[in-house]
């Protein structure tokens, strides 16, 4: 027979678990963390490096391509102002311009609860070329509500250009998303981005290229996506004229 004291400590536990699922308390995520810089240079929307240095002052982070499924190679830039977060996938082992097929996105979880199923505040921004794109809605399912319109503010743009990690025409899609249209954005967040090419068109969930952080992500399973810190302090801006941001190898805030 379990002793007083035992007794007593399981129902303690069980009633903390039972109030925290009670306020939806879950915070389920893959380990993996990343810490969003504050950002000192501006960035144009044009789904391309506009300038050698527009993205030195971002973290920039290898896309996994180790994942089930994956192959290929790319990098995730991101940093933030005051307002907005800025993302660039720099996807550049996609040489060959598919428009109906190339790819590019990040997922949010605003209120940084995790969860196995996407709810309300987890939403997906989708590229498509050349510009423009979706925001996909979680419905507290194992999918999303997919296809509808940016919300004001929201940009995107996709570009098949050279960069500073490779001189040939590759992919590249740009993000700005304003915090205000997220009601319960916290300082951390679930994230998760990914690039992909299909073959033909993407509707048989069949990927010629993919890559994604972190690397076990999956679309609709907040529990698999990572974390990103919102920061208050800058990266170092690197220099010369090919600078391409400060890597996670590099920021001891960043673990992969």
């Amino acid at each position: 027979m379990l002793s007083r004291k035992v007794a007593s400590l399981v129902v303690f536990v069980i009633v903390v678990f039972a109030f925290q699922a009670g306020l939806g308390v879950i915070y389920a995520f893959s380990g993996d963390q990343i810490s969003d810089p504050l950002a000192s240079i501006p960035v144009t929307i044009d789904g391309k490096f506009t300038t050698s240095n527009e993205w030195s002052d971002a973290l920039r982070v290898t896309l996994s391509d180790s994942c089930n499924g994956c192959s290929g190679a790319g990098y995730l830039y991101l940093k933030h102002t005051v307002s907005t977060f800025y993302f660039l996938e720099d996807f550049i082992s996609v040489t060959s311009l598919n428009p109906s097929g190339d790819f590019a996105s990040v997922t949010i979880d605003s209120a940084h609860d995790g969860g196995s199923v996407a709810g309300p505040d987890d939403v997906r921004f989708d590229s498509s070329y050349p510009t423009g794109g979706s925001m996909a809605i979680g419905v507290n399912k194992s999918d999303f509500n997919w296809g509808n319109a940016l919300p004001a503010g929201v940009e995107i743009a996709m570009s098949f250009s050279t960069s500073p990690n490779f001189a040939f025409p590759h992919i590249i899609a740009e993000f700005a998303i304003p915090f205000s249209i997220f009601p319960k954005l916290q300082s951390t967040i679930g994230f998760a981005a990914a690039a992909y090419a299909c073959a033909s068109s993407c509707s048989a969930g069949i990927y010629a290229q993919l890559v994604i952080w972190p690397s076990n992500y999956y679309v609709a399973t907040p529990s698999t996506w990572g974390e990103l810190t919102i920061s208050s302090t800058s990266v170092p801006v690197t220099s010369g004229t090919s600078s391409v941001g400060l890597s996670e190898t590099d920021d001891k805030r960043a673990t992969l």
